[in-house]
């Protein structure tokens, strides 16, 4: 009898461990395409800025490309434009422009979205992109 519920209990043990541990295994996989999502959106604003060029990097044009979500400043949002809300959860994007050199504009590109592995942690995919002048 004794051996039975030691048996019984050793399952048990062993059940519990799995279900924690495919818990973890779904937020893990979660977490990666989401990360796959923003570096994809990243390569894609990333292509529409060096269609646009050089010489069209200012609020206006971009607006008009439909790249950002308004033209003003030098620092835009394309939450909107790019539908990253619904794309990622509560997903924001922001693009910076600034001179690198005389003939290099250096575009900064954020994407954040939350789904860290703590509750309100946000993850952030940020990098720069360096357009010349042709």
């Amino acid at each position: 009898m004794l051996e039975a519920l030691v048996g019984i209990f050793i399952v048990c043990l062993v059940a519990l461990i799995y279900a924690a541990s495919m818990s973890l295994g779904s937020r893990s996989t979660r977490m990666m395409q989401n990360t796959d999502q923003a570096a994809t959106m990243f390569q894609h604003k990333s292509d529409q800025l060096r269609a646009v060029g050089y010489g069209r990097l200012d609020g206006a044009d971009l607006l008009a490309a439909g790249i950002v979500d308004s033209a003003g400043g030098t620092t835009f949002a394309f939450t909107n434009a790019d539908k990253l809300a619904t794309t990622l959860p509560s997903g924001t994007g922001t693009l910076s422009i600034s001179d690198a050199t005389a003939d290099v504009k250096r575009v900064t590109i954020t994407i954040s979205w939350d789904g860290g592995q703590f509750k309100g942690k946000k993850e952030v995919l940020s990098a720069d992109v360096l357009i010349a002048k042709a």
